[in-house]
């Protein structure tokens, strides 16, 4: 049954990817799990994203001013970003007005506020209590389930969010193995949106071709009313553009997604989901980085806010060194920028060596 008005409806295809990513992993489950049995694991693994993204003051504040912006949007300023009157809209509307039994104006009102709201959660720049609760409480939207019915016959919400999960956590990581660098440093917006979009679309794609019977079903229903991967990864990059005109919001996300899949080969343990460093006085500890499960070589700076704990860098291989029993350290390895580009921190302890 077709109605005017709906609470959210979760569609979420950033990053983290990576947004998600985005968003946003460095392994592939047996994806019918994917969809129905690890519901807890795909919270937890945004939860890793959003803790990244709190180390990151910049990117956190990017994230809030993005939601308030969009949130500041009306819905017909939304329908006019996404259809504007001299130019073909970036969702076509034939099949959306066919499967609701509506006209034009009323299917750009639901489809504008779907996408708006799926945006709002991606950035909310948490998930304590959002994500989990909306999950745990699916079976209560019932607006967002009928509306979702009529357009999408045989598909739940759980399917449906589920599938821009799993785009999110994995397809990223397949999609833009070689370049992900890029979110670190690009500096020429245009190539970063194109960049996006390309990982966005490329990530839906991915989850409709690897991610099991409900991934597949999920995507040829919206394929069924017309709707692509291309299409949707650009509905969401126009809407974000507008309301983050250099999509610093966006690559926060990503840059979070990034920073939870680097890992340390030297790491001895975990304090959440940063990783614990440590070894005894007058030894050191050793190992290669590396970042969405692939050994990571390109040249960073490093930083210890403990002078006594010295940190070399090369061609992949990080030591740390130096430092007396029970000296403790907070590191980072970065690009250019300590504050905002950095891709891996840790926590160093120094044990005594007796001990």
């Amino acid at each position: 049954m077709f109605k005017k008005s709906y609470r959210r409806v979760m569609w979420s295809t950033c990053s983290i990817v990576l947004c998600l990513s985005l968003l946003l992993s460095s392994f592939v489950l047996p994806v019918k799990n994917a969809m129905a049995g690890t519901i807890s694991d795909i919270a937890e693994q945004l939860e890793g994203v959003y803790y990244w993204l709190s180390e990151d003051t910049q990117g956190m504040d990017a994230v809030k001013n993005a939601k308030t912006s969009l949130s500041g949007k009306n819905q017909d300023e939304i329908k006019s970003i996404l259809w504007p009157q001299v130019e073909e809209g970036v969702l076509p509307l034939d099949g959306v007005k066919e499967r609701l039994s509506c006209n034009e104006e009323e299917a750009k009102n639901q489809v504008a506020k779907l996408l708006v709201d799926g945006l709002g959660i991606t950035l909310s720049g948490s998930v304590a209590g959002t994500l989990e609760e909306i999950y745990d409480n699916y079976d209560n939207y019932e607006e967002d389930r009928e509306i979702v019915a009529d357009l999408l016959p045989g598909i739940s919400l759980k399917q449906l969010y589920g599938f821009f999960n799993y785009a999110q956590l994995y397809g990223i990581k397949e999609t833009a193995p070689s370049e992900w660098e890029s979110i670190f440093t690009e500096k020429d917006y245009n190539e970063i949106r194109s960049l996006i979009k390309e990982w966005l679309s490329g990530a839906l794609k991915y989850a409709s071709e690897n991610g099991g019977s409900d991934c597949v079903d999920v995507y040829n229903a919206m394929t069924d009313i017309g709707w692509t991967a291309d299409e949707l990864a650009e509905a969401e990059c126009t809407i974000l553009s507008t309301v983050d005109l250099y999509l610093q919001s966006e690559i926060a996300l990503l840059k979070a997604y990034v920073r939870s899949k680097a890992h340390f080969s030297g790491a001895t343990g975990t304090d959440g989901y940063m990783e614990t460093i440590s070894y005894k006085e007058g030894s050191s500890a050793s190992g290669t980085i590396s970042v969405l499960g692939k050994n990571f070589n390109t040249p960073l700076e490093c930083s210890s806010d403990n002078s006594d704990i010295k940190l070399s860098y090369t061609d992949g291989t990080l030591t740390i060194s130096g430092g007396s029993a029970g000296s403790t350290a907070n590191i980072t390895l970065y690009y250019d920028d300590k504050d905002t580009n950095w891709i891996y921190k840790a926590k160093v302890t120094v044990t005594s060596s007796g001990g």
